[in-house]
């Protein structure tokens, strides 16, 4: 069937329309005219893969990656880092519209950095012949040498391992953000680790410490943080202290005296801005991230922050007198009780850090009933993917 592609809908597929049907097309992009099939036809939308190019896009261009179209780690390789920025920045603002009822002028342009060799951190899967990542939405293995998300350490160690993809299970990669540890932790029937030692400054073999004195230490502008091999710290090596730096920016205008630090992590965002803060508490149900949230405060010399390990929407009503709150939900967003003791709460301010357009612009269109929204900074956290992060300052009307 011959389709023309109208626009991009959120997760970078191509949108048009077959009897009467709203029609998302792969590897299709806007103003092209292509021959495709149906591979999967449900009651209200339909999804068609391009069989070939009729009429092609200004906009395309030959992926830089030979893994693009099989591998699940990138999205956008086929068009260039510009129009990527543009199509967040448009997809922001679509999104704040249709879901949460908020202008255009409210949101900043969007801020990035390096498009490739961003990340600090890879899972690798084996099916006990190859290693790689998953292949675009299923759990096929695709065997990669080469990724242009990671560190050239990182590519070694990668090529290093496929020989001896028969005998691993999973494969985690880190690198500091100052590129001067790199860690290794691995799972599976390797007996003899020798080969790997002179490759990274941490392994873990089966979750035992093989070389290396813990903790693992990662850089965030001035600050130093212990990262746990089970912990959550912020994927992008180089963009993270701008991200912080504009959170540190509310905050140091803010000045509060108590600051609420909620989905905390290992306390990374409350360390940040604990000197412009009477009092920090920190919440997060994850114990891994707890541990190194006390190391980090130590490790920081920060007195006046505290951790309490629980569910937020747990613990949220116990808090009183707090004049801010940071909250930096998962990708689910704010949970309703969460929701709405904020919003009874009169708190002065509300920083959202988000991770998902779609479910920061619902939780925005219900603070709405008492809170401003001030401004929204998208973040292109993660080049070449559809993902987009952002940060959104709430103010007490």
């Amino acid at each position: 069937m011959k389709l023309e592609i109208q626009r991009f809908d959120h997760f970078g597929r191509g949108i048009t329309y077959w009897q009467d049907k709203i029609c998302f097309v792969i590897d299709a992009l806007p103003q092209e005219i292509v021959e495709a099939h149906i591979i999967s036809d449900k009651k209200k939308y339909q999804v068609a893969v391009v069989d070939s190019y009729l009429k092609t896009s200004s906009q395309r261009m030959e992926p830089d990656c030979p893994f693009f179209r099989e591998c699940g780690g990138c999205d956008l390789r086929h068009i260039g880092f510009d129009d990527e920025n543009q199509f967040k920045m448009q997809k922001m603002v679509e999104v704040m519209r249709q879901y949460g009822r908020i202008s255009s002028d409210l949101i900043q342009p969007i801020i990035f950095d390096s498009e490739n060799y961003y990340r600090n951190k890879i899972v690798l899967h084996s099916n006990h012949r190859h290693l790689g990542f998953y292949g675009k939405n299923s759990h096929d293995i695709i065997s990669i040498n080469h990724c242009l998300l990671i560190d050239k350490r990182m590519q070694d160690i990668v090529s290093l391992l496929q020989g001896y993809a028969d005998k691993i299970d999973d494969v985690m990669i880190r690198i500091s953000n100052d590129k001067k540890y790199i860690l290794l932790s691995l799972n599976g029937n390797i007996v003899d680790c020798s080969f790997l030692i002179d490759c990274v400054d941490f392994l873990y073999l089966n979750g035992t410490l093989i070389k290396g004195k813990e903790p693992f230490i990662s850089p965030i502008g001035n600050f130093s943080f212990v990262v746990g091999l089970n912990s959550f710290f912020q994927v992008n090596r180089t963009l993270t202290k701008e991200l912080y730096d504009k959170v540190l920016s509310y905050v140091s205008n803010i000045k509060p005296t108590l600051l609420l630090d909620l989905y905390c992590g290992s306390g990374t965002i409350g360390i940040y801005v604990h000197s412009f803060c009477k009092r920090v508490i920190g919440v997060e149900c994850n114990p891994s991230n707890i541990l190194d949230a006390h190391q980090n405060a130590k490790l920081n010399q920060v007195s006046n922050i505290e951790f309490i390990e629980n569910r937020v929407e747990n613990v949220i009503s116990q808090f009183n007198n707090f004049d801010c709150v940071i909250v930096d939900p998962p990708r689910v967003g704010l949970d309703s009780k969460t929701r709405n003791v904020l919003k009874s709460s009169r708190t002065s301010y509300i920083i959202y850090v988000s991770c998902d357009p779609v479910t920061l612009a619902r939780d925005l269109k219900a603070l709405q009933e008492f809170y401003k929204v001030i401004e929204i900074t998208p973040f292109n956290m993660f080049p070449r993917t559809f993902h987009v992060e952002s940060i959104c300052v709430l103010k007490l009307k």
